[in-house]
């Protein structure tokens, strides 16, 4: 829905766990590290990265410890996965 030309989005529709997961993807791939190597690089295994990029994760205090070593990893600031994007933030 637009108001006088701003975007308006409702939160209730956004799952902000599936942008995160897009977003680690992304970065992900434009880096060339496997989904096995981003594992191995937060102490995880390979499905598990594959669930967090699909937006398969619980919100909950784990995922910030998670979120933080995934930005780590690769290179970059928590805040690039969480940042206002599209006039909405996670």
């Amino acid at each position: 829905m637009n108001i006088n030309g701003y975007k308006i989005i409702d939160l209730n529709d956004i799952n902000c766990s599936a942008v995160i997961g897009l977003r680690i993807k992304n970065i992900r791939t434009k880096k060339n590290i496997s989904q096995t190597a981003l594992g191995v690089r937060i102490g995880q295994d390979q499905p598990f990265v594959s669930r967090l990029e699909k937006g398969k994760s619980k919100h909950d205090a784990s995922d910030l410890i998670i979120l933080s070593r995934v930005a780590v990893a690769l290179g970059v600031n928590i805040y690039d996965l969480i940042k206002e994007e599209e006039d909405f933030i996670c």
